[in-house]
């Protein structure tokens, strides 16, 4: 009986403009896409940059991922076996802007990732690199990410200036990750307050019901 009871209570009732944002969630499938492939730190990068110097205009990237990887596993940078690690190195360095596969299938070290490699001042050339990333950028193959022009660094760096406590991963997820201008940056930081306003049981619930719509 008593989970019966349970089963029926009422789930916390949501204010309308909360109805209408997980409505406006739900319809929006664009999103800040990367995917997860290393801490962007001046001795990770360089780690794994310098080693896929020696691959350069020799042979098509797709024979050369098991030996960069192999070499990689030489220097004790990485124990991960298999060409999935190789794919997913170029893309954090080709993000950055530091090499890429150019349309031969060969790897070229771009002129900065060369200054990168032989500068006393990396860590100043990957914040420029950083500050420069802009989303949407053509090595995102969906079209639907193609709504967001902006450049995310400078956005979470005036978003969280303007905050008094940092962004929590569900932030993040149902509001930051969703901006489309830098001039959503105000809309952005009023849904964040808002959010931390509600009740409890209330941000569970508009948690509870984007998780539902989760891409």
């Amino acid at each position: 009986v008593a989970g019966v009871m349970a089963s029926k209570i009422a789930r916390p009732v949501l204010p309308a403009k909360w109805k209408r944002f997980v409505g406006m969630y739900a319809n929006d499938h664009a999103y800040w896409y990367q995917p997860k492939g290393l801490a962007v730190t001046v001795e990770a990068v360089l780690n794994r940059l310098e080693p896929l110097v020696q691959f350069e205009g020799t042979r098509p990237w797709r024979e050369c991922q098991n030996d960069y990887v192999a070499r990689l596993n030489k220097l004790g940078i990485s124990e991960a076996e298999g060409p999935a690690l190789a794919r997913m190195l170029k893309q954090v360095v080709g993000t950055l802007g530091l090499a890429w596969v150019d349309p031969d299938d060969l790897v070229e070290i771009t002129p900065v990732g060369r200054r990168f490699l032989d500068a006393d001042d990396k860590a100043g050339i990957l914040a420029s690199q950083s500050r420069r990333y802009q989303f949407w950028n053509p090595s995102i193959g969906s079209s639907v990410h193609r709504t967001i022009q902006l450049h995310p660094v400078p956005f979470l760096v005036r978003l969280l200036q303007s905050l008094h406590q940092g962004i929590s991963t569900t932030e993040y997820s149902l509001f930051v990750a969703k901006a489309k201008r830098i001039n959503d940056l105000d809309r952005v930081l009023e849904q964040i307050e808002s959010f931390r306003a509600l009740e409890p049981e209330q941000r569970a619930e508009v948690v509870r019901q984007c998780d539902a719509y989760q891409i």
